[in-house]
């Protein structure tokens, strides 16, 4: 079920909070929402680098200098651990993700045998259509994708699927 992405307001409201508090220096409402945006509008995370940066700000630093790079640091740190879990799964759990990384919208045709021979070239093997299920079942139970519909699937997480798309579009100019 999608939500509605939390915006500039919160982030206006949290950086009040946190100075009413006593907390400083803090970034700007321009710069923490741009932040924000980049963490993939997820509080936990905003609040990591919130941590990070009242943690880790030289004397005299500027928190708007500081905050974008500690927020793309934990960008990419989060989207590394799921897309590590998907790795720890396998080969064929990664061609499965792959594919369904790669759709805009809900995938379709995950179990079918153009699927599979796609599977196979991808990790250098025959996969077998009853091979597939096992596997999907394991991306399923790692809430690394989810089933949208009757064949239809997605990555559960958005930001995850960004984060493994830019680093497909790197790979693919390297």
């Amino acid at each position: 079920m999608a939500y509605p992405v939390l915006n500039g307001d919160y982030v206006e409201h949290l950086l009040k909070r946190l100075a009413q508090d006593g907390a400083a220096p803090l970034p700007s409402v321009a710069v923490a929402t741009q932040a924000f945006a980049t963490l993939g509008n997820r509080p936990e995370e905003m609040l990591k680098a919130l941590r990070q940066l009242s943690l880790h700000l030289p004397p005299g630093g500027n928190p708007d200098e500081h905050l974008p790079v500690i927020a793309a640091t934990l960008r990419s740190t989060a989207a590394d651990i799921e897309l590590m879990k998907v790795e720890q799964l396998g080969g064929l759990a990664t061609a499965i993700f792959e594919r369904i990384a790669s759709t805009d919208g809900d995938a379709r045709g995950v179990f079918s045998s153009e699927a599979a021979a796609d599977y196979s070239k991808a990790i250098g093997r025959e996969v077998r259509v009853e091979e597939i299920q096992p596997a999907a079942n394991d991306l399923l139970a790692a809430n690394l994708i989810m089933r949208r519909g009757h064949g239809m699937y997605g990555v559960t997480d958005p930001f995850v699927q960004e984060i493994w798309r830019e680093k497909k579009a790197l790979e693919n100019k390297g």
